[in-house]
């Protein structure tokens, strides 16, 4: 499974969290065959990691599916989606397989311990041998790394 750290609003992923929100809609996602783990980075005015959702297979399609699928659930609008995809041709939808809040890691201990780190615009890779990727499984429970740890290759 491939890693990312995603960049949303903090509603968003409380969103998700709180099961409202079904689908993650992005107009760019990386390569991926069945499952994704995203490391969720709120973004200002919060400036944390904030938790990670596991994604399913990614759902492509032009705006009236993406629409569709937003019909789904009572987060966005059908406005909103609309919206937001007004300038593409493909669309995606990620559908929310698994998702958990942890403590908050703060842009300042990221900065502090990954030289040069910058929270990405919209996703960026984590490799699993790297510093962001430590950091990550140091600041979760046993139980929930044993979740991650069995979900990817």
């Amino acid at each position: 499974m491939k890693s990312i750290l995603i960049s949303l609003k903090n509603e968003h992923f409380y969103a998700i969290i709180n099961n409202s929100k079904k689908h993650e809609f992005r107009k760019k996602i990386p390569k991926y065959k069945n499952e994704l783990l995203a490391v969720i980075y709120a973004t200002k005015p919060v400036g944390s990691i904030k938790g990670y959702i596991i994604f399913d297979k990614a759902i492509k399609g032009n705006i009236e599916k993406m629409v569709e699928i937003q019909k789904n659930h009572n987060y966005s609008s059908e406005q909103s989606v609309r919206s937001y995809f007004s300038n593409v041709s493909d669309c995606f939808a990620l559908p929310v397989k698994y998702s958990r809040e942890i403590k908050p890691i703060s842009l300042e201990f990221l900065k502090k311990n990954i030289p040069r780190f910058t929270p990405p615009q919209s996703y960026m890779f984590i490799k699993k041998d790297n510093k962001l990727w430590d950091i990550f499984l140091e600041k979760i429970s046993k139980t929930e790394k044993n979740k991650i740890l069995k979900f990817i290759n």
